[in-house]
């Protein structure tokens, strides 16, 4: 089974990924998507041929999809008329895969937040940015990877126990913020 992580990635945008399509991914619609979009081409370029029908791959294939989206795509003769037909199967197929995700792969409630808040608007536009480094707009590699494995919902570092020195900073770092937190109430009168 793949890690969520691989799937997010492979997740277009506006479903909270990374906009990386897989093959196994498109190939679930594409072919069906270009052989409706090239029905009438092939009607005209096949008839004197003989071969009218869409065939039996074709058939196989759409049989596959209806029954993995618990769909009948070709029920609604609008759909399938589309100018737009690739990018409405892929809306269909990517809808069905993210509703699966929290049972699939067992999501935890911090990584459901992470992903959800993924799917707003403009949470994936530093992905489209072009880096322009006389403007200052670019990221180095550790950073870029830091932010990649917060997008993805992999830990930056694994630590079982903190050690002894953490531990010390952060108690004192506590102890000032205590500190400041209880003047700053006391100036005010609290």
């Amino acid at each position: 089974m793949l890690r969520f992580e691989g799937v997010t990635a492979t997740l277009p945008f506006a479903f909270g990924g990374l906009g990386i399509y897989s093959a196994g991914d498109v190939l679930n619609y594409a072919f069906i998507a270009s052989r409706l979009q090239s029905a009438t081409l092939q009607t005209k370029l096949l008839r004197d041929v003989g071969i009218v029908a869409p065939g039996s791959t074709f058939d196989d294939a759409l049989c596959v999809f209806n029954n993995a989206m618990e769909i009948d795509f070709l029920s609604n003769p609008s759909e399938v008329a589309a100018p737009k037909l690739m990018k409405k199967m892929a809306n269909i197929y990517f809808t069905r895969v993210t509703k699966d995700a929290k049972s699939s792969y067992s999501l935890s409630p911090r990584q459901m937040a992470l992903w959800q808040s993924q799917k707003e608007d403009h949470t994936s536009d530093w992905l489209r940015v072009v880096p322009i480094s006389g403007l200052g707009q670019t990221m180095n590699g550790k950073t870029y990877r830091s932010v990649l494995c917060y997008r993805l919902g992999v830990p930056l570092f694994s630590a079982s126990k903190p050690s002894s020195l953490v531990q010390r900073v952060f108690c004192l770092g506590l102890y000032y913020v205590t500190t400041a937190v209880n003047h700053v109430l006391g100036v005010i009168g609290i």
